[in-house]
């Protein structure tokens, strides 16, 4: 016997564990319900949640006649003025439609993608994939209002043609404008359905000073209601049918597997990029300083060419270059520490090299600490402790 688990979603799930859920057989009898969390539902064959409150909106819009492939676009556009969030943030269900003379009238459910996406992938975490994703909204009332209230206090208006979320504090006014204004009705009636836990009295108050005559104590079956209502889930996020084969079973390992690669490699090209982008950005702001600072030469090297014109300008205002001796050695010291000075055994100066020789091995990590201060050093092939220095030049 294939069994069938309904949950009620709040807005407030799964922030706030708890949910009414409801049991059947594949007749359609209760076996089972409860008011508990994830852990406490029981084992079914199949899924399906019910979005209570305000998660879902349902409209209705007329639009003009126009080719069905245009259709999609013509709805965006006019939903744009319906709605307070971007049209393409929304999950668009078409529920209902009817021809007229001047084109058509569509029921609308409206729901946010990411309300969707996230239940979906929450419910196929839990192990629960669903089947179906339909809105309480979704039960319009043919035979007068209706007034039916959940188990979380949110509370559904149904009048004929229109179903809406209405906050407790508006609900006076929400019932005042949906009375009706036939004489002959006089006072009409208002059906309240409540879940079983709730409190059979709420709204009755709210309904009499609207003008409604109540009906009361009416469980409202709103798991029978749901089987009836149309499944949200389609398009990107129909439902795929189960897989127990050991590929079914894999799947979301695998995908998971593809996503972390994926994210990996996008996160390699996208620093790759980042640094292709610095690197291009310090090369277009050098030459930018070098026209400013030598126009009219052609740029080949910028940065060893103004290197060279600094070294001349110091040289002609009577500075040390870069290359010249003092220069050199000064750099050296910063590099190595000033205890360093003891170590010199000797020092040749030439065409802008400072050779040195050292009574011990030069410190740790000293081309590194010599790179920092603009100079290049290696050490001799035939003696270990002969260190050649020069000024560093840019490639």
């Amino acid at each position: 016997m294939a069994r069938q688990l309904i949950v009620y979603l709040s807005d407030t799930w799964p922030q706030t564990p708890q949910a009414p859920w409801v049991l059947l057989d594949d007749n359609g009898h209760r076996l089972d319900s409860g008011h508990t969390e994830v852990r406490h539902w029981p084992a079914a064959d199949t899924c399906q949640a019910v979005l209570g409150g305000a998660q879902c909106v349902c409209l209705q819009l007329a639009l003009p006649r126009a080719p069905r492939r245009e259709e999609d676009k013509l709805l965006r556009y006019v939903l744009a003025e319906r709605l307070l969030g971007e049209v393409d943030q929304q999950h668009l269900s078409v529920i209902a439609r009817q021809r007229t003379d001047s084109g058509q009238t569509l029921s609308l459910a409206v729901v946010t993608r990411l309300r969707v996406r996230t239940l979906v992938a929450q419910f196929s975490a839990l192990g629960r994939p669903l089947d179906k994703l339909v809105a309480a909204l979704d039960t319009p009332s043919n035979d007068g209002c209706r007034l039916d209230i959940a188990a979380d206090g949110s509370l559904l208006l149904h009048h004929p043609g229109e179903s809406l979320a209405c906050d407790p504090g508006w609900l006076t006014e929400a019932l005042r404008q949906v009375l009706p204004t036939d004489d002959k009705v006089s006072p009409p009636k208002l059906t309240i359905r409540h879940f079983p836990e709730e409190d059979p009295t709420i709204g009755r108050q709210e309904a009499r000073a609207a003008g409604w005559l109540t009906t009361h104590d009416i469980e409202w079956p709103w798991w029978q209601e749901a089987q009836a209502a149309h499944n949200l889930l389609h398009g990107e996020f129909a439902p795929r049918q189960h897989n127990g084969t050991l590929t079914g079973r894999l799947r979301l390992p695998l995908w998971l597997v593809a996503l972390s690669g994926i994210v990996w490699l996008a996160g390699t090209g996208g620093e790759l990029l980042w640094q292709r982008w610095q690197l291009a950005d310090t090369r277009q702001r050098t030459e930018q300083v070098f026209r400013l600072a030598l126009p009219g030469l052609p740029a080949i090297s910028p940065e060893a060419q103004l290197i060279k014109q600094l070294d001349r300008q110091r040289e002609r205002h009577g500075e040390l270059r870069s290359d010249d001796f003092l220069a050199l050695l000064a750099s050296w010291l910063q590099a190595v520490g000033t205890n360093a000075e003891d170590a010199i055994e000797t020092l040749r100066y030439a065409d802008g090299q400072l050779t040195l020789t050292l009574r011990r091995p030069p410190p740790a990590g000293w081309q590194a600490a010599l790179a920092v201060h603009g100079l290049s050093g290696q050490t001799d092939t035939a003696q270990a402790n002969t260190i050649h220095l020069q000024a560093r030049m840019p490639p």
